[in-house]
C-alpha cells in the first residue's frame, strides 16, 4: 500500500492480494457530498509542494530526452503545465494546483515519475466494475486491438449501485465502443490522461485498466458520471451487439479517509459529511532512526517499480476479488513473490515459474532481495530438473529489486552473466544525491567523477558488481523463457532484457514489447535524506502517516522519479529500456477461452512449450541433463566427490577454482542418448580445513552448455576434532580443529585471517563489500553436558546491516545463536551489528550432541565504511558440574 521509502521495507512486505477496506457511492453523489475536495495549505506550503516538483522534474529525472524523442510534439513535456503553475503560483487554488501537478505527470507516462496528490480527494477511485484484457484477434494488435471483459465485480454495495444493464455484461464480451468511440481511437484521444504506459503497448495495458477503474491518488477523477459501451455478445447470443451506459461508482479508501477528513476538520473548523470520531485515528509515528533506515535499505537495495502499484492492486483486489481460476494450479515457496507449477497435457513437461513481483520477503515478513535466488535453484535442481524446458511468467509484474533482475539469469547460462548498467544526470542536486560525502570506491561517485563538468549523463556504473550476479553459477541446462506483457515494468523489464541481451532465454510476450520503464525510482523521503539541501518535507507528513495492515502508507503530497536510466549490453548495446521497452521474440497473446473463469485450458503455455521444444531441439539442450546436488560438499580428507546425474553431454570435465588447471574427465559413455547416475571425485582439493572450489564444463559438439561450480567443505575427522573432556580450548591458528570457511566470491585474504594473536574481519581500517566468511572450530564433548564460553571481540559493522554472528551448530543440525538483534518488530534474529563496541562476557551451553561446532561468521553487503570485526579471544571449557549458569545462552540480545 505503501509508495513512500520511509517505511519501504514494511510496504514491499504487503501482499498484492491484500484488500483495502472501500465505501461505495455513485460518482455524481459524491461530487455532490464535498467531500472530494483538498486539504487548504498556506502559501509557503503550496509553494513547498511546487519546489519539490520542479526540482525533481529538472534536476533527477533522467527520462526528458526520451520523452521529447519519443512522443511528436512534446506531447510528454510537463514544463509547460509546470511554468504555468509557477506563473500562478501567488493567487492559485489548492484544486488548481494539486490537479494542475497531476495532470503534468500523468503525460509524461512515465511511471516511476509520479505525483501523488494530498485528500480528501485522493482517498477516492473511481469504477464501473469491469476489468478488461487484451486477447488474439486481427493480426495488427497496435492498431486493431482485441480488448474482452475479463472480469466483473461481486461486491454488493457496488453491484447494488450499477444498475440493470450491469447484469447484461458477460465475462468474454468483446468491447467494440467507449462512448462511440472504438479502443484504438480511445486510447488515441486519452493517452496522455489516462496514465497510460511508457509505448503503445505499455499504454493499451494501462488504458484497459482505466476504463475500470481510475485511481484518484494519482489520476484526475472522471468529470462525467457515466461510460456508454457496446459490447459484442460471445456468451449468450453469439456474435449479437448490445449497448449499456455504466455509471461511475466512487470507491473511498477507509485507511486514507479518516486521516484526512480529521485533517480537514482541524484545518478548517468543518466536518465533512461521513467524519469519522477523530477520536479512532492516530497517525503512525515513524521515527528519524526507522526513516533512515528505510533510506540506507533502498540506497542499498536500489528499487525499479512502478510508484504505487502496490496500492492499486490492493484496491483492485478489493473490488474485483482474487484472480479466475487457472488451470495450473501453483505451488507457493518461503519467497512471497515466487511460485511454481508444472504445465504437462499431452506431455509438454513445461516447468513454470510465476514472479509476482521482485520484492520478495521471507516467511517472516523481513525483504529478501536475494532469497528468490536460493529458492529458484532449489526448483530448478530439484521440482523442476526433469522438465523439459523452463518459462518464467511475469506477466502484470511491477517491479521491485534490481539486484534479483540482475542475480536471476545466471542459474540458467553456462557463461557469466554480465549485468547493464545505467547513468543519471550531472548537475549539482545529483553531487549532493550520488557522489558528496560517498566513499571513493562508491560506483555512482566514480560515474559522476569520470564524467566532465557540462556532460549531460555521467558515466555508466553497475547497481551490482558482475561477481555478485555470479556467485551461485549455473542449475539448468534446457531451454528458458520468459513470458511477459505491457504491465511488465520496471525490474521486469530489466529481468526480460538480461535474459535476452545475453542471449541467455526466448522471449514471448502477450504484447509486442514490455512496458518500457528502464530507471531506477527514487522517492522523496530518500531524496530528503541524501539531499536535504535540495528536497524538503511535504506538507502534513507526520498527521498524514497511517498504519494498515501491510505497512505504513503516507498520505500526503509524495514524488517519486526515474532517477537512474537503464543502458543495456550485449545483444542491445547502448539501447535504452525506457519508452522501447523488449520486444518480444514471439508473441502469444491470450485467447479467449483462455481467460474464461474456470478455465481447463492455456493455449499460452502450450504454444511456448512447443516452441521451446523445437529450440531445444535446434540447439541440442532438449537431450541435456545436469544435476549434482548439494551445491556444497563435506570432505573429512580432502578427497571429496558427489553424486551426479548427467545425460547427452560429449565431455564433462572438472576444473580448479582458477576455471583453467584442469583435474580430470568424467565418464560420460552411456549417456549420449540417456541419463546416467555417476560419482565424481575431485580428488584432494585442499590439504587443510577451510573451503574450495571445483567447477564444472560440459559440452556438447564442441559447445559449452555447462559452467557451474561445487563447494568442497573440507571438515576434520572425528579423531582430529578437539575433545574438550581432555583439556581447556584456546582459539589461536588454524589447525586440525580450526579452519577458515569463506562462501563462494569471498577472496581469502578478504574474509577473516589471523594477524598477530587476533582474528581479523578487515584490515583494521575496513573490510569490503559482499563478503561471508567464518572461523569454525569442531569439538567433542560428553553428551548432555554444558561448556562455558568466554569472548572478547570488537564490532565495527554497519548497524542493521552488516553483521557478526556466534554459533553453536550440533551434528542434528540445531543451533544456539548467542549473539543475536531485534528486527523492527522486536523479534529476536541471529546476529548482531554495532559501531564501535567491545562484546565480551561469558555463556553457557548444553552439548546437545557429542559433536559441534563453534562458528565465528562475519557478512557484508554494499557500501562498507567501517573498520570490521576483532576477535581478542575466545575460549571454551566443560562446565564443573551440569547446572547452567544464570548467564544463559545469549551473549548480546539487542
Amino acid at each position: 500500500m505503501l509508495f513512500a521509502a520511509t517505511a519501504a521495507v514494511l510496504a514491499l512486505a504487503s501482499a498484492a492480494s491484500a484488500q483495502t477496506p472501500l465505501t461505495y457511492t455513485k460518482l455524481a453523489d459524491e461530487r455532490k457530498s464535498g467531500r472530494m475536495v483538498f486539504l487548504p495549505m498556506t502559501p509557503e506550503q503550496k509553494n513547498t509542494v511546487l519546489t519539490n516538483a520542479e526540482t525533481l522534474l529538472t534536476y533527477t529525472w533522467v527520462n526528458y530526452e526520451s520523452k521529447l524523442r519519443n512522443y511528436p510534439n512534446r506531447a510528454a513535456d510537463p514544463f509547460p503545465v509546470l511554468k504555468k503553475l509557477r506563473a500562478n503560483i501567488k493567487t492559485i487554488t489548492d484544486e488548481e494546483l494539486q490537479l494542475g501537478l497531476t495532470d503534468a505527470f500523468v503525460q509524461i507516462r512515465d511511471l516511476h515519475t509520479r505525483f501523488f496528490k494530498t485528500g480528501p480527494y485522493r482517498c477516492f477511485a473511481a469504477t464501473n466494475g469491469l476489468s478488461f484484457e487484451l486477447v488474439e484477434g486481427l493480426a495488427d494488435i497496435v492498431n486493431s486491438p482485441k480488448v474482452v471483459v475479463s472480469a466483473k465485480s461481486t461486491v454488493p454495495a457496488l453491484v447494488a449501485l450499477l444498475g440493470d444493464d450491469y447484469a447484461k455484461v458477460n465475462i468474454g464480451d468483446e468491447l467494440v465502443s467507449i462512448d462511440g468511440k472504438s479502443f484504438a481511437k480511445w486510447f488515441e484521444e486519452n493517452q496522455y490522461i489516462s496514465g497510460a504506459g511508457a509505448n503503445t503497448f505499455g499504454g493499451h495495458r494501462r488504458a484497459i485498466d482505466f476504463i475500470g477503474l481510475v485511481p484518484g491518488s494519482v489520476n484526475r477523477l472522471p468529470s462525467k458520471d457515466s461510460l456508454t459501451f457496446q459490447f459484442r455478445d460471445n456468451t449468450k447470443a453469439y456474435g449479437k451487439v448490445y449497448t449499456v451506459t455504466l455509471p461511475y461508482i466512487a470507491s473511498r479508501n477507509d485507511f486514507c479517509w479518516p486521516a484526512m477528513s480529521a485533517l480537514y476538520n482541524k484545518l478548517t473548523n468543518t466536518t465533512l459529511p461521513g467524519t469519522p470520531n477523530t477520536a479512532k485515528f492516530a497517525p503512525a509515528k515513524l521515527s528519524p532512526e526507522k526513516v533512515a533506515f528505510d533510506a540506507k535499505f533502498i540506497e542499498k537495495n536500489p528499487l525499479a517499480i512502478v510508484a504505487g502499484d502496490d496500492e492499486e492492486k490492493e484496491i483492485r483486489a478489493s473490488i474485483f476479488g482474487e484472480a479466475g481460476a487457472n488451470p495450473l494450479q501453483l505451488n507457493s515457496t518461503s519467497a512471497s513473490s515466487v511460485k511454481w507449477g508444472i504445465w504437462d497435457p499431452k506431455g509438454r513437461n513445461l516447468g513454470v515459474i510465476q514472479l509476482i513481483d521482485f520484492t520478495p520477503v521471507d516467511p517472516n515478513g523481513a525483504a529478501a532481495p536475494q532469497l528468490p535466488i536460493t529458492v529458484i535453484r532449489d526448483l530448478a535442481t530439484h521440482e523442476l530438473k526433469d522438465t523439459n524446458a523452463i518459462v518464467f511468467d511475469i506477466r502484470d509484474n511491477g517491479g521491485g529489486y534490481i539486484s534479483m533482475a540482475n542475480n536471476l539469469p545466471q542459474l540458467f547460462r553456462a557463461e557469466p552473466f554480465n549485468p547493464f548498467g545505467a547513468w543519471y544526470l550531472r548537475n549539482n542536486v545529483t553531487f549532493n544525491l550520488f557522489a558528496k560525502g560517498k566513499p571513493a570506491t562508491d560506483p555512482w561517485r566514480i560515474a559522476y567523477e569520470q564524467s566532465q563538468p557540462g556532460d549531460r549523463y555521467t558515466h555508466i556504473a553497475l547497481f551490482n558488481p558482475v561477481a555478485t550476479a555470479n556467485t551461485v553459477g549455473q542449475a539448468y541446462v534446457r531451454p528458458v523463457a520468459v513470458l511477459n506483457n505491457g504491465r511488465c515494468y520496471s525490474a521486469c523489464d530489466m529481468f526480460s532484457a538480461n535474459i535476452q541481451d545475453s542471449a541467455t532465454g526466448t522471449i514471448f510476450g502477450e504484447d509486442g514489447q514490455t512496458g518500457a520503464g528502464g530507471a531506477n525510482i527514487l522517492e522523496l523521503p530518500a531524496l530528503i535524506t541524501s539531499d536535504p539541501a535540495d528536497f524538503v518535507n511535504m506538507p502534513f507528513v507526520n498527521e498524514l502517516t497511517v498504519q494498515t495492515p501491510t505497512g505504513a502508507a503516507v498520505y500526503a503530497n509524495r514524488l517519486s522519479v526515474g532517477i537512474r536510466q537503464s543502458v543495456r549490453n550485449g545483444r542491445n548495446m547502448g539501447r535504452l529500456i525506457e519508452d522501447l521497452g523488449i520486444k518480444a521474440d514471439y508473441v502469444v497473446r491470450a485467447r479467449r477461452a483462455d481467460i474464461m473463469p474456470g478455465a481447463k485450458v492455456n493455449s499460452q503455455f502450450d504454444r511456448i512449450a512447443d516452441r521451446l521444444a523445437q529450440i531445444g531441439a535446434k540447439t541440442g539442450q532438449s537431450s541435456l541433463h545436469f544435476v549434482a546436488e548439494p551445491l556444497t560438499t563435506e570432505a573429512t580428507a580432502g578427497n571429496a566427490g558427489f553424486d551426479a546425474e548427467i545425460g547427452g553431454f560429449d565431455d564433462i570435465s572438472l576444473y580448479k577454482a582458477d576455471g583453467v588447471t584442469k583435474i580430470s574427465s568424467v565418464d560420460v559413455s552411456g549417456a549420449a542418448n540417456t541419463r546416467k547416475k555417476i560419482r565424481i571425485s575431485t580428488g584432494a582439493v585442499r590439504s587443510g580445513l577451510g573451503t574450495d572450489t571445483v567447477r564444472i564444463v560440459g559440452t556438447k559438439n564442441g559447445k559449452v552448455y555447462l559452467r557451474t561450480a561445487r563447494t568442497i567443505r573440507v571438515v576434520p575427522s572425528d579423531a582430529d576434532r578437539f575433545n574438550l573432556a581432555s583439556g581447556d580450548f584456546v582459539l589461536g591458528d588454524v589447525s586440525k580443529s580450526t579452519g577458515v570457511y569463506n562462501v563462494a566470491g569471498t577472496a581469502a585474504a578478504d574474509g577473516f585471517n589471523r594477524v598477530g594473536s587476533i582474528w581479523r574481519f578487515g584490515d583494521g581500517t575496513s573490510y569490503k563489500d559482499d563478503l561471508d566468511s567464518s572461523v569454525e572450530t569442531f569439538f567433542t564433548a560428553p553428551v548432555n553436558a554444558t561448556f562455558r564460553m568466554t569472548v572478547d571481540m570488537f564490532i565495527d559493522t554497519e548497524p542493521g546491516f552488516d553483521f557478526v554472528y556466534l554459533t553453536t551448530k550440533y551434528s542434528d543440525g540445531a543451533t544456539v545463536d548467542s549473539l543475536t538483534h531485534a528486527d523492527a518488530s522486536g523479534k529476536q534474529l541471529p546476529g548482531f551489528a554495532a559501531n564501535n563496541r567491545t562484546v565480551a562476557g561469558t555463556v553457557t551451553i548444553p552439548t546437545r550432541t557429542g559433536k559441534f561446532s563453534v562458528i565465528v561468521r562475519a557478512t557484508s553487503d554494499g557500501g562498507v565504511v567501517f573498520s570490521g570485526v576483532k576477535v581478542n579471544a575466545l575460549s571454551i571449557s566443560l562446565a564443573k558440574s551440569a547446572a547452567v549458569s544464570s548467564s544463559g545462552t545469549t551473549l548480546v540480545k539487542a
